[in-house]
């Protein structure tokens, strides 16, 4: 059991906005491997607010052509992943609102960016590390008018974009005495496509409906975070079938081993799941989109939540008390003994030894994506469409 201390972590948020933080839960409940306990969850740790503001997008938008390759000229990029340090002090004063949020005062000072994609993408900008007095927010347009905008947030911005060229623009934030929140930032971008996903060992057919999934979840705003979790469970339970990523950076951030439902497998091969459901009590996993929740402490340790996004197929996963946890049945000498990770209740369990950084990576927002190849679901989610 990991009896490390909870660890309190901070939403991004305005200045002046509390922060969130991280309250001991409840137990695992009767899904999960080993636990018998009835007691009742305790008030869950609050999701980190989503600040994007951003419209529906029904198809890629499509830019005017490029005009010329990016060659040496200062602020434009053509390559990915790339990191901007700069600061809007000092900068233009030519913008103070976009067609995303017009109600958004962003008449401070910014700078303009001009990116180039050769090929079909999402495009992922975040500004990370933010020092404390400023709020710089990241804005994605087809073209340099606050009218074109695509996508906007405090934090995050993204869209699937078509090869062309486009305008990314980090601008000031102004609240509503007048105060400037101007100042230096980091920001992140990046171009994620299926076959970059394939570079990192994931299947095709399981890269591509990744990539479509995560998109719709972004038009939607269900998230306003770019780390991803992808699970392939046609892949033997004895290989690394899981992925998380980050969009904005291109990072492999992990690649691990994670555990299935005992009632997934059929045959007496444990390390092969083939049936999946939503269905209480069934000690199966469920497929599809699913949102890291609130962290918890509980039977197993430092756990987490998840919310299931798609109805029908996984949106029961929260009353079943399935969760992300720690078990010593994912521990590389049990899986090199045995030939498999030992099954759990229908939660995805993972090595002790990696699983609070994963849970700390993805908590509170992050998309976690299940995938296999059965029909009914693939041709039913909204996600997929």
């Amino acid at each position: 059991m990991d009896s490390d201390p909870v660890q309190e972590r901070e939403a991004n948020a305005r200045p002046g906005d509390a922060n969130n933080s991280v309250t001991p839960g409840p137990p695992d409940g009767p899904e999960s491997p080993t636990n018998n306990s009835t007691e009742e969850p305790t008030e869950p740790v609050e999701p980190a607010p989503d600040n994007n503001t951003r419209e529906p997008v029904e198809d890629p938008i499509e830019p005017d052509p490029v005009s010329e390759p990016c060659l040496a000229m200062e602020g434009c990029f053509d390559t990915f992943p790339q990191t901007i340090v700069d600061s809007t002090v000092g900068g233009e004063r030519a913008r103070d609102s976009y067609s995303c949020a017009p109600d958004t005062n962003e008449s401070g000072p910014e700078r303009v960016y001009r990116v180039v994609l050769s090929e079909p993408g999402f495009l992922a900008a975040r500004i990370d590390n933010p020092p404390d007095g400023v709020d710089v927010d990241v804005h994605i347009l087809s073209a340099d008018d606050t009218g074109a905008c695509i996508d906007r947030g405090h934090i995050t911005a993204g869209a699937l974009l078509e090869a062309g060229e486009y305008v990314l623009i980090a601008d000031t934030w102004v609240d509503e005495a007048g105060t400037e929140y101007a100042g230096d930032f980091e920001l992140n971008v990046n171009v994620t496509t299926a076959a970059s996903l394939v570079a990192f060992g994931i299947r095709d057919e399981v890269a591509k409906d990744a990539l479509d999934a995560f998109t719709k979840a972004w038009q939607l705003e269900d998230t306003n975070r770019f780390e991803y979790a992808i699970t392939d469970f046609s892949i033997h339970s004895s290989s690394k079938r899981a992925w998380i990523i980050d969009f904005a950076t291109g990072a492999l951030l992990f690649n691990m081993h994670i555990g299935h439902g005992i009632k997934s497998v059929e045959g007496e091969d444990l390390g092969a799941a083939t049936i999946f459901s939503n269905t209480p009590a069934s000690h199966q996993s469920s497929l599809g989109l699913m949102k890291a929740a609130e962290i918890y402490v509980g039977d197993f340790g430092y756990s987490m939540r998840l919310d299931g996004l798609e109805p029908g197929f996984n949106d029961n996963v929260r009353d079943r008390d399935i969760v992300v946890h720690p078990d010593q049945g994912v521990l590389p000498e049990i899986i090199t003994e045995r030939g498999w990770v030992v099954p759990s209740r229908g939660c995805p369990i993972l090595d002790p030894a990696i699983s609070m950084s994963i849970i700390d990576t993805l908590a509170n927002g992050a998309l976690m994506f299940f995938w296999y190849p059965q029909t009914e679901w693939r041709t039913g989610s909204t996600y997929l469409q």
